[in-house]
């Protein structure tokens, strides 16, 4: 299944939901009129570094962008998983509890689960009984729900509680749940 994760906020790394190619972008500025947002070619970047000036500031359909990191050191940080991430789901490098929230945050939002920390992504379906996620999306997921456990065990915080305060939240927000 295709997820696109809409950009919110400048340095969010995206790519083009239309090019076969791949190729990254960093969003430099949030969508202005039209829907339109200004992005920059990282390959660009890199290669002008000693002179950004000289990098061409690309205007992009926002609703054609998806985000695959929050940040550039988020998705430097991917490069050492050992294997990829797939190409339609965002980078996640979970190092504190902000990340679990977020991490728990995108399942809701983003990926449309309910889900309870213990569950295997691989056994999650649709209404239809299809697969919600693909062998590859589902083994990545866990992985990541592994290392939300990791954080929580080393912050002595027990990450079912950490997901329901999420959960509660997004209720909140929903107003499903009063406040």
């Amino acid at each position: 299944m295709k997820f696109r994760i809409a950009p919110s906020k400048a340095g969010q790394i995206v790519r083009n939901l239309d090019d076969i190619q791949g190729l990254t972008y960093i969003l430099v500025d949030l969508p202005i009129k039209g829907g339109e947002a200004a992005i920059v070619d990282l390959n660009d970047l890199q290669r002008n570094v000693q002179d950004t000036s000289k990098v061409s500031r690309i205007k992009h359909n926002v609703e054609k962008l998806t985000v695959i990191a929050d940040s550039l050191e988020k998705y430097v940080a991917t490069w050492n998983y050992p294997e990829p991430v797939p190409a339609d789901l965002k980078a996640y490098f979970i190092e504190n509890l902000e990340d679990v929230k977020q991490y728990l945050k995108d399942l809701h939002e983003i990926y449309d689960s309910e889900f309870h920390p213990d569950d295997d992504f691989e056994d999650f379906t649709d209404t239809d009984g299809n697969t919600t996620f693909t062998v590859e999306q589902a083994k990545y997921l866990n992985k990541i729900m592994i290392q939300c456990f990791d954080v929580c065990d080393k912050n002595d915080l027990e990450i079912y509680d950490v997901a329901g305060e999420v959960q509660m939240e997004i209720w909140r927000r929903n107003g499903v749940w009063p406040k």
